[in-house]
């Protein structure tokens, strides 16, 4: 079973995502970086792709997804946020689900990431149909709970199977091992279950904890000696 990761962030999440990539790299996966602000730093490191009209910011992230999707040929690509990375090999994670998406476990609401999208029609439905949201609502990740819970109420039951989605078959991941909340460096000692790390720092904005984040990160990084 093949992957290939997608991204896309500003130059703001540079050294982030410089991680995030090195993570999927050290899996042997293909992980492409979409530039939202044309930077310069970002043409040199990961290639050259145009900045979303500003015009359509709320839809970037299925956007680029479905973009990704329509030009990869692994078996599934998947979304991951720059502040995130892949800590170990997904390995067989099964073929019988068109996307799949994680779900934080206590609170049974569904992530931003990782998003896997397989290469079907119905998964193909599952990402116009999100875009669609995405434009009409308050942005993607209200677009992507709104769309699942309209076909199906979160239990714990859901988790780590496949349930019917407005008859596309969506796979719901635990965040336990596909999420896996790093808050301090005391979180570090990693379960051996665990698939994705997700880096939370606290604050109140944005620009309060992307350093916060950007130090777990790295701290992570000398752990495992990325």
């Amino acid at each position: 079973m093949t992957f290939e990761a997608v991204t896309a962030v500003n130059s703001l999440f540079f050294d982030m995502v410089k991680i995030c990539v090195a993570s999927t790299g050290r899996c042997w996966y293909e992980h492409t970086v979409y530039n939202l602000d044309d930077s310069a730093r970002f043409k040199e490191i990961f290639g050259v792709f145009p900045p979303i009209d500003e015009k359509e910011i709320r839809l970037w992230k299925p956007k680029y997804m479905l973009q990704a999707r329509n030009t990869s040929d692994a078996d599934l690509v998947f979304w991951i946020d720059a502040d995130s990375v892949v800590h170990q090999p997904f390995g067989d994670i099964g073929d019988d689900f068109d996307i799949g998406v994680v779900a934080l476990s206590h609170k049974l609401k569904l992530c931003a990431s990782p998003v896997f999208i397989r290469e079907t029609g119905a998964a193909q439905d599952f990402m116009s149909a999100y875009i669609h949201a995405a434009r009409e609502g308050r942005g993607d990740m209200y677009a992507l709970r709104g769309i699942f819970n309209k076909y199906h109420e979160l239990t714990p039951d859901s988790l780590n199977n496949v349930v019917d989605v407005g008859g596309v078959k969506v796979k719901v991941f635990d965040s336990v091992e596909y999420a896996y909340k790093v808050r301090t460096t005391d979180d570090l000692d990693v379960p051996g279950t665990v698939k994705c790390i997700h880096f939370s720092g606290d604050g109140p904005t944005r620009e309060i904890k992307r350093p916060k984040k950007l130090g777990l990160m790295e701290a992570y990084v000398h752990s495992i000696s990325l």
